[in-house]
Protein backbone atom coordinates (compact mmCIF):
# COMPACT_ATOMS: atom_id res chain seq x y z
CA UNK A 1 0.00 0.00 0.00
CA UNK A 2 1.46 3.39 -0.93
CA UNK A 3 2.66 5.55 1.94
CA UNK A 4 0.64 8.50 0.65
CA UNK A 5 -2.60 6.51 0.83
CA UNK A 6 -1.83 5.26 4.34
CA UNK A 7 -0.90 8.77 5.43
CA UNK A 8 -4.10 10.21 3.92
CA UNK A 9 -6.40 7.81 5.77
CA UNK A 10 -4.49 8.17 9.01
CA UNK A 11 -4.81 11.95 8.72
CA UNK A 12 -8.51 11.58 7.95
CA UNK A 13 -8.84 9.56 11.18
CA UNK A 14 -7.01 12.26 13.11
CA UNK A 15 -3.57 10.63 13.37
CA UNK A 16 -0.33 12.10 12.12
CA UNK A 17 2.69 9.87 11.65
CA UNK A 18 6.05 11.43 10.82
CA UNK A 19 8.08 8.21 11.15
CA UNK A 20 8.35 6.54 7.71
CA UNK A 21 9.02 2.98 9.00
CA UNK A 22 5.98 3.18 11.29
CA UNK A 23 3.88 4.45 8.38
CA UNK A 24 4.99 1.45 6.29
CA UNK A 25 4.18 -0.99 9.10
CA UNK A 26 0.67 0.45 9.43
CA UNK A 27 0.27 0.30 5.64
CA UNK A 28 1.41 -3.34 5.54
CA UNK A 29 -1.04 -4.25 8.30
CA UNK A 30 -3.87 -2.47 6.53
CA UNK A 31 -3.04 -4.25 3.27
CA UNK A 32 -3.05 -7.61 5.05
CA UNK A 33 -6.50 -6.92 6.52
CA UNK A 34 -7.90 -5.79 3.15
CA UNK A 35 -6.46 -8.85 1.39
CA UNK A 36 -8.13 -11.12 3.94
CA UNK A 37 -11.49 -9.43 3.46
CA UNK A 38 -11.15 -9.65 -0.33
CA UNK A 39 -10.26 -13.35 -0.12
CA UNK A 40 -13.26 -14.02 2.12
CA UNK A 41 -15.54 -12.15 -0.29
CA UNK A 42 -14.15 -14.22 -3.18
CA UNK A 43 -14.91 -17.43 -1.30
CA UNK A 44 -18.45 -16.21 -0.58
CA UNK A 45 -18.90 -15.47 -4.29
CA UNK A 46 -17.67 -18.92 -5.26
CA UNK A 47 -20.04 -20.54 -2.74
CA UNK A 48 -22.94 -18.58 -4.20
CA UNK A 49 -22.01 -19.61 -7.73
CA UNK A 50 -22.06 -23.30 -6.82
CA UNK A 51 -25.83 -23.07 -6.43
CA UNK A 52 -27.94 -24.79 -9.03
CA UNK A 53 -28.50 -23.01 -12.36
CA UNK A 54 -32.25 -22.83 -11.68
CA UNK A 55 -31.74 -21.10 -8.33
CA UNK A 56 -29.16 -18.71 -9.82
CA UNK A 57 -31.62 -17.68 -12.53
CA UNK A 58 -34.28 -17.16 -9.89
CA UNK A 59 -32.08 -14.66 -8.01
CA UNK A 60 -31.07 -12.87 -11.23
CA UNK A 61 -27.83 -14.52 -12.40
CA UNK A 62 -27.09 -16.47 -15.57
CA UNK A 63 -26.49 -20.06 -14.44
CA UNK A 64 -24.27 -20.81 -17.44
CA UNK A 65 -21.93 -17.85 -16.86
CA UNK A 66 -18.72 -19.02 -15.17
CA UNK A 67 -17.25 -15.57 -14.48
CA UNK A 68 -16.73 -14.63 -10.86
CA UNK A 69 -19.05 -11.79 -9.92
CA UNK A 70 -18.43 -10.08 -6.60
CA UNK A 71 -21.60 -8.58 -5.15
CA UNK A 72 -22.27 -6.37 -2.16
CA UNK A 73 -23.83 -9.39 -0.45
CA UNK A 74 -20.51 -11.25 -0.79
CA UNK A 75 -18.67 -8.28 0.70
CA UNK A 76 -21.28 -7.98 3.47
CA UNK A 77 -20.73 -11.64 4.38
CA UNK A 78 -16.93 -11.21 4.42
CA UNK A 79 -17.08 -8.06 6.54
CA UNK A 80 -19.54 -9.72 8.91
CA UNK A 81 -16.98 -12.45 9.59
CA UNK A 82 -14.54 -9.84 10.93
CA UNK A 83 -17.20 -7.97 12.91
CA UNK A 84 -17.83 -5.02 10.57
CA UNK A 85 -21.54 -4.60 9.82
CA UNK A 86 -22.32 -3.37 6.33
CA UNK A 87 -25.77 -1.85 6.18
CA UNK A 88 -27.52 0.38 3.69
CA UNK A 89 -27.97 4.04 4.58
CA UNK A 90 -31.41 4.88 5.95
CA UNK A 91 -32.51 6.55 2.71
CA UNK A 92 -31.96 3.25 0.83
CA UNK A 93 -33.71 1.04 3.34
CA UNK A 94 -37.30 0.00 2.91
CA UNK A 95 -40.02 1.21 5.22
CA UNK A 96 -39.62 -1.98 7.26
CA UNK A 97 -36.00 -1.14 8.05
CA UNK A 98 -34.51 -4.18 6.31
CA UNK A 99 -30.78 -4.16 5.63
Amino acid sequence: MPDSLTEYYLAKAGCTVSDAPLLRIVGAGLQLILEGIAADALQASKRRQTLSAKLLKKIGFDGDDKRIILTVEDLREALGEVGVPLTKPLYYQSAGGAT
